[in-house]
């Protein structure tokens, strides 16, 4: 064995590109970037700027980076935004409106499975829960009881007509 061959071997093979899938990315994270694709308000992801920071983006559109405003962070050089922002007007104009937040639906997979479990056990939700069968995710019944008083409670789907006559 040559010399060339054991320090690449001590090395560890080839050296090569040393950049794996979705490093590129973590390292942005890491350096204060995110994806505009990663934030769940509409509003926001619209007036998002990629190359910008976390800290610039929430600076530019007038919201506060910390939930807790009580705990002090560095401010030197910082000016604070006057006015209101456009993210600000949006929101405000959406609270006007009375536009209410997005309601959590149920999938229709688990209002299936809800049907079939109150017309087998009405409202008991402790046979409920024992049932592996209809249950698999082996909800606890408190969970159960959330979920079918959601599902319940939507007027959305024919199902639920026919199970509250069956109830």
């Amino acid at each position: 064995m040559g010399i060339r061959l054991r320090r690449r071997n001590r090395k560890g093979g080839y050296q090569g590109s040393s950049r794996k899938h979705g490093v590129k990315k973590k390292a942005a994270q890491r350096r204060g970037h995110i994806d505009a694709t990663s934030i769940a308000e509409p509003n926001i992801q619209k007036l998002w700027e990629e190359h910008k920071t976390i800290r610039e983006n929430t600076e530019k559109l007038g919201i506060s980076l910390l939930a807790n405003p009580s705990i002090k962070y560095d401010t030197v050089g910082e000016q604070p935004s006057k006015g209101k922002t456009e993210l600000v007007s949006l929101l405000e104009g959406r609270a006007a409106r009375g536009e209410a937040p997005r309601p959590n639906h149920l999938p229709d997979g688990e209002k299936l499975v809800l049907c079939k479990l109150i017309e087998k056990y009405g409202t008991d939700y402790r046979k409920m829960a024992r049932d592996m069968r209809l249950n698999s995710r082996q909800h606890t019944p408190t969970v159960l009881r959330k979920k079918c008083e959601q599902f319940l409670n939507d007027e959305s789907g024919k199902q639920t007509k026919r199970v509250r006559a069956v109830v």
